[in-house]
């Protein structure tokens, strides 16, 4: 045991487990750790862990446990790490350095630091064996040697690492993976994180050893991080990691050269376009000059040695007048002007060059291999999300009802209800039927009826979920309200729900009779089971801290989701929405824009625009008159107006959102007057 500074731990060469906050006797630490870890089955055959090093940091007391040359079962020591984070604050000093210190640990990118789970038994473990060793370059860990292909492809062996967090809770610690890696591999760890998908995912931190790809992976995850982000990253890995020495070569040329490196995908793409690159063995202008002369002089040397060996004394001259020439070659200017003409580049590997026509031979998530897919579906492309930055509320709403809903009926509820209750997080969702609006901790009361809507929603085919974030209330009556408004996936929304749900301390049910009586929740959940004849009503009370949390879960979760959105303009945004409202009509026709009867009434009442009712002919234009006699008494279904004539809607939307808080000011007005007359 001995106390160490920040100086010496940045040293050390050997990865390690550091405990943050360990006050007290060092011994008794050393001592309780072993015994638990010994309990837990991790420190195996008798062994524990002997050399520790205490150290200062941050005014905490932290003590680091080296694992070199102790028996350890990695799978279990991550996964108890991970389970007591918030107890301990373990982490690997690998992540410790570069996280706390701001230095990467010495020997990382010969000797790998990346702690993982071993899935298998020990004699049986796969090219992948734990995460805090580097595998064998031998095919399936041969003893015997190498095959030429592994000792050709070694040095790229798992050739990214990333470090990644549950994004809904940072207290449950990460943890860092190399790619390529399988599902099986990873199990127990997004398990233990609490992670069930790539919407509580957080990649933090990529690391590579091959230059200039660790900036462009960084720059790209800033930007979005999406369903495929993940998948992308373990593909891209495992097309590297196949890769042989002229290949790497050119991929990496590629990569100083900013070829084709924008995006993941376009990486990956690259990996299959290797081929159209040609490296030269000349570093420069000068090099590259000498080098295209010599090529010449080869290319002639049949007709030059014809010259040399003319018995013709002024074809004899010609040499030497070539020759004398050659000494005054400016290789340089020759070189820079070739390279310029065809666009070359001069890298660290050579002179490159591109030829013929980029091939996108990866197209999307759909086109990644079942074997390194940890979060995407097999054969689905994946569609980024959509979502409207600081759009008008109100005239966003009831445009979503037309060119989704029926009707306008649920409106004006959703708008007094947005200026009412001072929530500003909220969960709308949106059908061919209606749309219903909450707040969104209402979705994450166990036992209450929103959770119950929820599901229910989630149920019902063709509904959409949507956060909507209210930025800024406007007036009283919710006049210039704006927000943000983000798709959600509805399994990922359910799954955050069920994993942050509050739990009520009490729930009181009212029954027929008048009378009322408490019950604790797991009472309630066990009445439930059965019918409840006599309970007319029931209000459940909760925590105000597990609301609380609740709300900062999904507000993590929506903003996970902001960030894999695509931004759209509110046209666009209504448009793909339309599709779902498009496709159920009886005659669905996709290049116009199927609204409801309100609205198309409305809209030809005032003369916006075009109105068409759809036939199994076509679009027929409804004459003013007649059609709003036909809307009126539903005798027409489907009817819809141009794409081209979207805008039209806003001009409409003004209008319907003056008419719907009108109605929500006189029903508050004729409320108030019953209740001075009850009084």
């Amino acid at each position: 045991m001995k106390h160490i500074t920040t100086e010496d731990l940045k040293q050390i060469t050997t990865e390690g487990l550091v405990l943050q906050g360990c006050g007290g006797d060092p011994q008794e630490w050393l001592n309780g750790i072993n015994e638990m870890l010994t309990e837990a089955g991790i420190l195996r055959d008798g062994d524990v862990f002997k050399d520790i090093s205490v150290f200062e940091h941050d005014g905490h007391t932290n003590i680091l446990f080296n694992m070199e040359d102790v028996k350890l079962d990695i799978g279990k020591l991550a996964m108890w790490r991970l389970q007591n984070h918030s107890n301990f604050g373990g982490t690997w000093l690998s992540d410790y350095l570069p996280n706390r210190l701001g230095v990467e640990m010495k020997g990382l990118e010969s000797d790998g630091a990346d702690i993982g789970i071993n899935d298998e038994p020990e004699e049986k473990a796969p090219p992948i064996v734990a995460f805090g060793e580097r595998p064998s370059p031998y095919r399936d860990g041969n003893a015997d040697g190498p095959h030429e292909s592994d000792v050709e492809n070694s040095k790229t062996a798992h050739p990214i690492r990333v470090y990644i967090e549950n994004v809904h809770d940072e207290s449950i610690g990460g943890f860092t993976i190399p790619l390529p890696a399988r599902l099986a591999e990873l199990q127990g760890f997004l398990e233990a994180s609490e992670i069930t998908g790539w919407q509580d995912t957080e990649i933090l931190q990529v690391r590579l050893d091959i230059t200039g790809l660790e900036k462009i992976l960084t720059e790209t995850i800033k930007k979005t991080m999406s369903q495929e982000m993940l998948d992308e990253l373990n593909y891209l890995a495992a097309k590297i990691e196949g890769m042989n020495n002229n290949e790497y070569e050119v991929f990496t040329s590629a990569l100083e050269a900013k070829r084709h490196c924008g995006s993941v995908a376009e990486l990956i793409n690259l990996t299959e376009n290797l081929n159209r690159f040609e490296l030269q063995p000349a570093f420069n202008a000068a090099m590259l000059g000498e080098h295209l002369v010599d090529g010449d002089a080869d290319n002639y040397s049949a007709g030059l040695q014809k010259l040399y060996d003319s018995e013709d004394e002024e074809l004899r001259g010609v040499i030497n007048y070539i020759e004398t020439l050659e000494k005054y070659v400016d290789y340089s200017a020759y070189g820079k002007e070739y390279a310029d003409n065809e666009q070359g580049v001069f890298t660290e590997n050579g002179y490159l060059t591109e030829s013929g026509e980029f091939q996108e031979v990866y197209r999307g998530s759909v086109d990644i291999p079942d074997d390194y897919r940890i979060f995407t579906e097999p054969g689905v492309a994946y569609k980024p999300p959509m979502k409207l930055d600081g759009e008008d509320i109100a005239e966003t709403l009831v445009k979503i009802h037309a060119v989704c809903c029926v009707n306008l009926n649920g409106a004006a509820e959703e708008l007094k209800a947005l200026s009412k209750v001072q929530d500003t997080d909220y969960i709308l969702m949106v059908n061919k039927d209606r749309t219903f609006i909450t707040p969104a901790v209402e979705a994450y009361k166990r036992g209450e009826i929103p959770e119950k809507t929820i599901n229910h929603w989630a149920q019902m085919p063709g509904t959409s979920f949507f956060a909507l974030r209210v930025m800024d209330r406007g007036d009283n009556n919710g006049r210039g309200m704006t927000g943000d408004f983000v798709e959600l996936n509805t399994q990922a929304l359910l799954s955050n729900i069920s994993l942050h749900s509050a739990t009520p301390d009490r729930i009181e049910a009212f029954k027929h009779d008048g009378y009322s009586k408490s019950y604790d929740f797991a009472a309630w959940e066990e009445l439930s089971k059965t019918p409840q004849y006599e309970i007319k009503s029931f209000k459940a009370y909760f925590p105000d801290d597990d609301l609380e949390y609740a709300a900062n879960r999904f507000a993590s979760f929506m903003g996970a989701n902001e960030m894999s959105s695509e931004a759209v303009s509110v046209d666009t945004f209504l448009s793909v929405m339309n599709a779902a409202y498009m496709a159920d009509a009886e005659n669905p026709q996709p290049d116009m824009l199927r609204i409801t009867n309100e609205a198309a009434k409305q809209i030809l009442a005032r003369g916006d625009t075009d109105v068409f009712k759809l036939t199994p002919a076509g679009a027929e234009k409804l004459a003013s008159i007649e059609a709003m006699r036909q809307l009126s008494f539903a005798q027409i279904r489907d009817v819809a107006i141009k794409r081209e004539d979207i805008s039209a809607l806003d001009k409409w939307a003004k209008s319907a959102v003056k008419d719907l808080q009108r109605q929500n000011g006189r029903d508050e007005r004729k409320t108030a007057k019953n209740k001075g007359e009850e009084l």
